[in-house]
């Protein structure tokens, strides 16, 4: 099941703006950014193209995750979350 980038964003952005959970939340948000997010040689990106090996193709997933990852960073308004970026 899919689930639209500002869907994702929104819940997102709720946690970011809420004391309790900001500080956990920009953690997340840094790491899923080093992970996924910086291109499909990233750790995580890498990871999800090598679960496909034996059913598609590893690379195209790779570079799929890492494009959906900057996408989901990139509708985040982090400028006006506390020195996120």
């Amino acid at each position: 099941m899919a689930i639209p980038t500002d869907v994702l964003a929104r819940s997102l952005w709720i946690l970011l703006t809420d004391p309790l959970s900001r500080d956990a939340s920009q953690r997340g948000i840094r790491v899923f950014e080093e992970l996924f997010a910086t291109g499909a040689a990233a750790v995580g990106s890498t990871m999800a193209g090598r679960a496909e090996e034996l059913l598609g193709d590893p690379a195209l997933v790779a570079q799929a995750t890492a494009a959906l990852a900057q996408d989901l960073v990139a509708a985040l308004p982090m400028d006006d979350v506390d020195g996120m970026r």
